[in-house]
C-alpha cells in the first residue's frame, strides 16, 4: 500500500531578514504565530505529512535571514526550496 512507506524529504526556507520565514514554519508546524520577533540563526523542524496517500518525514530548515540569500551546498541537491521575496519597504519599489 502506498501509505505504508515513509519517505524522507528536506525543505529549506530561504529569504531576506524579517520576511516571515520563521513565522511561516512555526505556523505550519505548531499552528500558531510566534510573538515577539527574535532573529533566527538557523533551526530545523520535523513534521510527518501525508500527501496523496504517501507518508513523508520532512525536515524543514529555517535558514537565517540574509541580505542576499544563498543556498548552502549541504542542503542540495535533494532539498525542496521555498524562497520568500524581500519585503517591500516603500510603495515606490
Amino acid at each position: 500500500m502506498p501509505g505504508d512507506v515513509l519517505r524522507k524529504r528536506k525543505i529549506a526556507v530561504l529569504g531576506s531578514r524579517s520576511v516571515g520565514k520563521t513565522s511561516l514554519v512555526v505556523q505550519y508546524i505548531e499552528n500558531h504565530f510566534m510573538e515577539p520577533y527574535y532573529p533566527t540563526i538557523e533551526g530545523t523542524y520535523s513534521k510527518s505529512i501525508n500527501y496523496q496517500g504517501v507518508d513523508y518525514d520532512c525536515d524543514i530548515i529555517d535558514t537565517a535571514g540574509q541580505v542576499r540569500p544563498r543556498i548552502p551546498a549541504i542542503i542540495l541537491p535533494t532539498t525542496i526550496l521555498i524562497l520568500l521575496p524581500p519585503p517591500r519597504t516603500n510603495s515606490q519599489s
